[in-house]
């Protein structure tokens, strides 16, 4: 193993490196690496979509002790644990359609 110079940034760098650690240029004819970015919506949405199935669950689990399923936020606690799911299932999609 010998080392190289990096046209980029003139550090030495293995010559059996695919790119350099320093500055990420690419070496020996590599090209570069292309990075897919999530948009920004749908990390919000899958926050969101987080946020909702955890507030779900907490409400369905912590007015459970108080008349079962037939206290109706159990019931309200469902269905937000419900929506948020939905919304983590649209940004999965959505992330996915962007970047295909």
């Amino acid at each position: 193993m010998s080392l190289i110079s990096c046209s980029e940034c003139k550090k030495e760098v293995s010559n059996k490196a695919n790119v350099c650690p320093h500055c990420g240029n690419p070496l020996n004819g590599n090209e570069p690496i292309e990075i897919e970015l999530t948009n920004k919506r749908w990390k919000w949405f899958k926050l969101f979509g987080w946020l909702l199935f955890i507030l779900g669950l907490y409400m369905s689990l912590g007015f459970a002790h108080a008349g079962g399923f037939s206290n109706p936020m159990v019931g309200l606690g469902i269905f937000v644990a419900f929506v948020g799911f939905v919304f983590l299932l649209i940004a999965k999609f959505g992330s996915w359609w962007t970047n295909r």
